[in-house]
């Protein structure tokens, strides 16, 4: 098992996964862990039929189960998987007592199963999974056949990826994988051959259960000394014999070791293969992927359970052919895992790994990867080269749109942002950057048209709708800007209007969120290259401060009950460097509405900015009283202790926090910090 390559996947997303952060694990490899405790406890209390720790080992087993799903909905299949173990025990067993346990067992898993499986589809709304069509192309084919015949090619596919995985790469989704458009389609006969095989093992078991001759099949050899069935007690007249100890030659001292028929060995093998992959199937409902290799990680121990079967069969036969087999089939997974895992050491390198697979992704993730990393040219070509495969990607149009404008070629830059709205109206931050070069370009009109386009953009149906709403308000706030340069005093008011209305829901997100990288700023120094600055989203001319300054002072003098006016004029303030007067402006703000949580939190930023740390204490904790399950609230708070000496406070709310938000980044950093500073305290 260790050595199949498509298990790099599991070590090497771990391995990234905690080298960032300790607290953090990918859903599908802790889905695994789970299923392997789950299987381990069920062989237990199975094979204690009349032990009293059954009850114990099954309830361990449910639990486990549900850790499972909880961490991934495949598993969920391992219950299943289970109750076929159960059914295969119960065929070997002739006693009573023994098949009884088992099928009550057996059934047992099912109830289980299905309570299980109601609720998980309750939590999700009882609605399908939601995803684009590039992730599942085949899933919103309009010919059925199509459909047909490429899901049943796709678990072919699959299992030659245990078989030889030659070809694997990090995403398949797009046209990675052609469709069968007809019945001449070669892939078609591997296809059927496959099936075949899994029918004709499936029928062969079900002909065993049902065979007259079954019993002779399952029977083992009588007893030598009574002659006794093994399944049965011994007669007295052999307990007298042998003073109630067995006989030395008695076949039957273990009956639980009894073997299984080959078939009933082949399908419990096949049903470790087939089993949990059903839901990757599309069988039920679609799925948002093609072919994902963390869904072969429990199939992979059927496939390894076949392999070890079937070098058992060859070493009765031939035992150096075994040998050689064996040592030949591990030299060369070991190769291509060890292949696999300097794929996996970074992330261009995988993504280089996949050109040959699906370039269009690859090329895309590259070019993001290399833009970070500073190399420009390169990216530029490797964002152009995934677009040639795929143009009509528009995530890949505004990465190239915003490398274009880092290199002043804001012609270019604009040619990208439209093509990515183009693709995707709804992406917000390509319609705030297109009026970000419009401006640029000194083409005021068409920014104006941007930005309205952009602020009321629909959230409905998004992936992200928080950076959705973060773009939607800045738009709003630049609006505000080039109506106020060309002296539009009524639109400027009715913006900052609506402006209120993003504050307590969707820009309460995108405040809570900064305030926390803002309170842990000053904590966590190095994170200060990645914060976003907010206060800044004005922007407004410095040329013209002192008519900017009058305008908002009348807009306060027309609408003095009017929070947003007294935010907008807030960071107004904060632009000038007048945190004093910001921080008073803040407050007053919070004062008008001091239900809303958004508002609080900015007073207490200003207040902090500001060196007023009591002050700014108070109105923390009434933020965290208004949303006592928001991590966000409570790093803040603990943030502020950190920042008085009063650790222990700190510490605790530090903890409440990583209890509401598991491996939040910020959060596991500033408590790392304070335990530091603790322990070098001590000593």
């Amino acid at each position: 098992f260790n050595n199949l390559p498509i298990t790099t996947e599991f070590f090497g997303r771990s391995r990234t996964l905690l080298k960032r952060n300790p607290l953090l694990r990918r859903p599908g490899e802790t889905n695994f862990v789970f299923e392997k405790g789950l299987i381990r406890f069920k062989n237990v209390y199975t094979m204690q039929f009349l032990s009293q720790r059954e009850l114990i080992y099954f309830s361990l087993f449910l639990v486990f189960s549900v850790c499972s799903l909880l961490s991934k909905e495949q598993g969920i299949t391992v219950i299943p998987l289970a109750v076929c173990y159960d059914v295969i025990l119960h065929l070997r067993s002739k006693r009573a007592p023994k098949r009884n346990l088992v099928l009550s067992s057996a059934s047992a898993s099912l109830a289980s199963f299905t309570i299980i499986l109601i609720c998980r589809l309750y939590i999700m709304g009882m609605r399908t999974p939601s995803f684009s069509k590039a992730d599942n192309p085949t899933a919103k084919e309009a010919s059925t056949i199509t459909r047909t015949l490429t899901f049943l090619y796709l678990p072919v596919f699959n299992f030659v990826l245990l078989v030889w995985p030659k070809h694997l790469s990090f995403d398949w989704s797009m046209n990675t994988i052609p469709r069968i458009t007809s019945l001449v389609d070669y892939r078609i006969v591997p296809t059927v051959f496959f099936y075949y095989i899994l029918y004709w093992n499936i029928n062969s078991f079900i002909q065993i259960h049902r065979s007259k001759n079954s019993k002779v099949i399952f029977q083992r050899q009588s007893c030598k000394v009574c002659k006794q069935n093994s399944e049965e007690d011994h007669l007295s007249t052999c307990k007298m014999i042998n003073n109630n100890n067995l006989p030395q030659s008695c076949n039957c001292k273990n009956p639980a070791n009894q073997p299984l028929p080959l078939k009933c060995t082949i399908t419990m093998c096949l049903a470790f293969v087939v089993l949990p992959f059903i839901p990757a199937t599309n069988l039920f409902f679609y799925v948002g992927f093609v072919v994902a290799e963390r869904v072969l990680y429990l199939p992979s121990v059927g496939f390894c359970m076949l392999v070890a079967f079937g070098a058992h069969a060859l070493w009765n036969h031939n035992r150096n052919l075994a040998v050689g087999g064996c040592l030949l089939l591990l030299a060369t997974l070991s190769a291509r895992t060890l292949q696999r895992n300097r794929d996996w050491a970074s992330e261009e390198s995988l993504y280089r790994s996949a050109i040959h697979i699906n370039p269009a992704k690859a090329y895309g993730n590259l070019g993001s990867i290399l833009s970070t990393a500073g190399n420009l040219d390169e990216a530029e070509a490797a964002l152009r080269l995934a677009l040639k495969h795929r143009p009509n990607m528009a995530d890949v149009h505004y990465n190239l749109g915003n490398l274009l404008g880092r290199q002043n070629k804001f012609n270019e830059a604009l040619v990208s942002y439209q093509l990515a709205i183009q693709y995707r109206p709804s992406l917000a931050v390509a319609h705030l950057n297109l009026g970000r070069v419009m401006e640029t370009l000194n083409r005021w009109k068409e920014a104006e048209v941007a930005y309205r386009k952009c602020s009321q953009l629909d959230i409905t149906g998004l992936k992200d709708p928080r950076s959705h709403e973060e773009a939607r308000t800045s738009c709003l706030h630049r609006l505000s800007r080039l109506c106020e340069e060309r002296t539009c005093q009524t639109e400027v008011t009715d913006l900052l209007k609506r402006n209120t209305q993003f504050l307590d829901d969707s820009v309460a997100t995108m405040n809570c969120r900064t305030s926390s990288r803002q309170s842990s700023h000053s904590i966590t120094t190095d994170e200060n290259s990645r914060l976003p600055d907010y206060t800044k989203l004005n922007g407004l001319n410095k040329t013209k401060t002192s008519e900017s300054e009058e305008l908002f002072l009348r807009a306060l003098q027309k609408s003095p009950n009017d929070p947003a006016a007294y935010v907008t004029y807030g960071q107004l303030l904060v632009q000038l460097g007048r945190v004093g007067e910001a921080a008073a402006v803040y407050v007053k703000a919070a004062q008008l509405a001091p239900k809303q949580h958004a508002l609080v939190t900015s007073a207490a930023i200003a207040l902090r900015h500001a060196g007023r740390l009591a002050e700014a204490e108070t109105l923390y904790r009434q933020a965290r009283d208004l949303k006592p399950t928001d991590a966000t609230s409570h790093s803040n708070l603990g943030a502020i202790f950190h920042l008085q000496g009063k650790y222990r406070q700190a510490a605790s709310c530090y903890r409440e926090a990583l209890r509401l938000a598991p491996g939040d980044h910020v959060i596991v950093t500033n408590l790392q910090k304070l335990r530091n500073l603790l322990a070098s305290n001590k000593r």
